[in-house]
């Protein structure tokens, strides 16, 4: 199972747009960390994908929940756009709340920062942004591969060619 994982957004359709035109193949299902809700919908209505989405600090008028527990593939996720985790300070109540859930994995954006790193069996993960990276910090996505009961993470890194770099991760 291939996931794309994307957050901060902040109306940025084009890039979406060029980001799920080039994906061969298709992503099997969409992730949405928040801050672009409007053009999230777009996308996955115009390429078909089924979309898991929460809310940002910027979406205002949104329906979506600010957080979520997903299970996908036996694997429990927390899925936050992490500004009521006071993320900037620390993880350890983003660490917290998936522990509660128990979540092995946490999904999160709002710093505009691409993360991975397993804390306290916790693998905390942050796409970064698609607008506005912050911190030295390419603008990009995450992609999470799912076998079986392996996982794999990477950060995709686009620019104006769309792909720059790519970086892998795997337990």
């Amino acid at each position: 199972m291939k996931i794309y994982v994307i957050s901060d957004s902040h109306g940025d359709f084009d890039s979406l747009y060029k980001i799920f035109k080039k994906a061969s193949p298709a992503p099997d299902l969409l992730i949405f960390l928040g801050d672009g809700i409007k053009e999230i919908n777009d996308i996955s209505s115009i390429f078909n994908i089924p979309l898991i989405a929460v809310r940002g600090n910027n979406d205002i008028d949104a329906d979506e929940p600010y957080e979520r527990i997903e299970i996908i593939k036996n694997h429990r996720i927390l899925i936050t756009h992490g500004h009521g985790y006071k993320i900037y300070k620390g993880k350890e109540p983003l660490i917290n709340k998936a522990k509660e859930n128990n979540c092995g994995i946490a999904l999160f954006g709002h710093t505009h920062v691409q993360y991975l790193e397993k804390l306290d069996g916790i693998t905390l993960f942050n796409p970064g942004a698609i607008k506005f990276a912050r911190s030295g910090s390419k603008k990009g996505y995450g992609v999470i591969y799912i076998e079986g009961t392996k996982i794999k993470f990477k950060h995709i890194d686009i620019n104006n060619n769309l792909f720059l770099r790519l970086k892998n991760f795997c337990f």
